[in-house]
């Protein structure tokens, strides 16, 4: 019972991690955006 507790709080904490990564490179994306953006008015 313990172990899959574990495996699923691992699974959890990835899934977290990704989201957090999404968010970062979409704050990336969105800084370039704003710099091309910019650079074309």
């Amino acid at each position: 019972m313990g172990k899959l507790l574990e495996l699923k709080f691992e699974q959890n904490q990835r899934i977290h991690e990704r989201i957090i990564v999404d968010k970062n490179s979409i704050r990336r994306l969105k800084i370039d955006f704003d710099k091309v953006f910019s650079s074309l008015i």
